[in-house]
């Protein structure tokens, strides 16, 4: 009775809900199922590819020559002096290449450029554990906060962390749910400076940096992107925007 449940929902399209029938059916009878339940992940990942394929418009950033990334950042200044790898700004984008095991990289703007209200960038997560945003209220190479968008096994995470004596000390963190195909899209991390603190908005969510934990340089704004994995990736930016 499980199998014909899962096999209706396979009809609908619900791949996820197929799989979790059969997941509970093959509690009952394991070894009979087993070859079933593999199918069924198999049957979750060719409906993601599917969608990916069917969605692909939805998924690229919006169209930007990357002339202000470059203004902003080509000739800008790595913040942590221990990060393995660095940003780079060519064309009309900004990437981070060989991100893995707890690495991270940050880079601030070039020197002379006037304080922010608001900023927001593109960035694409290639894979679990992946995240990018924003460096800010940088008091030193060694203490600065951020505000990332990182990819989960089940969706996306919005948080906000401090950097200080070598360790990671979070401000704010929200959970978001998302469909497997979606996380393969480019997503827009925006900051908005107010009274009581820096909003941060993402994949329609949003967290707030309460001024409390936040000091004088709270609107100078840099890029951020970091990898926990144990495989190397590339993260991305693009189409940095920002108001005065």
């Amino acid at each position: 009775e499980l199998v014909g449940l899962a096999d209706r929902y396979l009809e609908r399209e619900m791949p996820r809900a197929a799989f979790e029938v059969v997941k509970v059916a093959a509690g009952f009878a394991p070894a009979g199922l087993a070859a079933r339940e593999q199918q069924a992940r198999r049957d979750i990942d060719s409906w993601n590819a599917a969608q990916v394929a069917a969605r692909a418009a939805e998924l690229q950033p919006p169209a930007d020559d990357g002339a202000v990334l470059r203004e902003w950042f080509a000739t800008g200044t790595p913040l942590y002096a221990g990060a393995t790898t660095a940003w780079r700004v060519e064309g009309a984008r900004a990437r981070v290449e060989q991100l893995v095991g707890g690495d991270f990289a940050a880079i601030l703007p070039k020197p002379g450029l006037p304080p922010l209200k608001s900023a927001a960038i593109h960035v694409h997560l290639p894979a679990v554990g992946c995240s990018a945003g924003f460096c800010l209220d940088v008091v030193s190479n060694s203490d600065f906060a951020i505000a990332r968008l990182e990819r989960l096994p089940h969706g996306l995470a919005l948080s906000a962390y401090r950097w200080r004596g070598e360790k990671w000390t979070r401000l704010a963190y929200e959970d978001i749910a998302m469909p497997a195909w979606k996380r393969e899209g480019w997503f827009d991390v925006r900051l908005e400076a107010g009274a009581s603190g820096i909003e941060v908005h993402a994949a329609g969510q949003k967290i707030t940096i309460d001024q409390s934990r936040l000091g004088i340089a709270k609107d100078r704004y840099g890029l951020f992107a970091g990898a926990d994995g144990k495989q190397a990736v590339t993260v991305e930016a693009c189409a940095f925007r920002f108001s005065r």
